[in-house]
């Protein structure tokens, strides 16, 4: 998704309207936001010497998970997909995030919850005028991502931090679209509620665009029995 100052103003605008004085106008209000962008990224790079001294630790948002439903085709010792007594292809459906890692949905939902709340947390913290003046300064290179702009509860956030966490709001309303969709059509193992299911349009999904997940029968039934999979400790993301 690309960053801009327009982008930033849609998502945050709402929420910093409500404190907006009535007897200041739109207008003065909106010039105090640029001047403020302005004068953080004013060719200094300031944000980089904020006191981070109550920082006790920093949240890495790079590897903040970012799931889609999948295909799932387990292969047996020989390494040929695993059939069911019919003879038709065992279908299964599970959540993968981007490195990969399956999840249960009991665990997608924690961690959902938790990097939303910790992100609307910073985004409040932070502020409208930082965040405008932030995200301008990485787009126009005043600013680097490594730069600190604040602490929020004893966790340190940069400029690239403020980036990503941007970026994970919208990302969160389309993995959250998809997992309505399979809680609705498919059992906590990824079987299909509906044995008549059309894949190529599940609530608008389409799951054959994709090739299926080709996992070891053995490798398959470790991963649904380990505690990353099951887990709903979400200590990584809280603030």
């Amino acid at each position: 998704m690309k960053i801009t100052k327009t982008t930033i103003m849609a998502s945050v605008m709402m929420l910093a309207m409500v404190g907006v004085p009535t007897e200041v106008s739109a207008q003065k209000f909106f010039n105090k936001i640029k001047a403020g962008a302005r004068s953080l990224t004013g060719g200094s790079n300031k944000s980089s010497e904020v006191d981070t001294a109550q920082a006790t630790r920093t949240i890495d948002w790079s590897k903040a998970p970012v799931y889609k439903a999948k295909r799932v085709e387990r292969l047996d010792s020989k390494g040929k997909v695993m059939l069911n007594a019919d003879g038709t292809p065992i279908l299964e459906v599970r959540l993968f995030d981007q490195f990969g890692n399956m999840a249960s949905e009991e665990t997608v939902k924690a961690q959902h919850a938790a990097i939303r709340k910790s992100g609307n947390t910073i985004l409040k913290n932070v502020g409208i005028t930082t965040a405008l003046g932030v995200l301008d300064g990485l787009k126009n290179g005043t600013l680097l991502t490594s730069s600190i702009i604040g602490t929020v509860s004893g966790v340190a956030v940069s400029a690239g931090d403020l980036k990503i966490i941007y970026e994970q709001k919208k990302s969160l309303k389309q993995q959250e679209k998809e997992l309505a969709a399979y809680s609705k059509n498919f059992t906590s193992e990824g079987i299909p509620k509906n044995a008549q299911i059309d894949l190529t349009n599940v609530d608008g999904i389409d799951y054959t665009k994709e090739e299926p997940v080709k996992i070891k029968d053995s490798d398959y039934k470790k991963i649904i029995n380990s505690e990353a999979f099951n887990s709903t400790d979400t200590s990584a993301w809280d603030i």
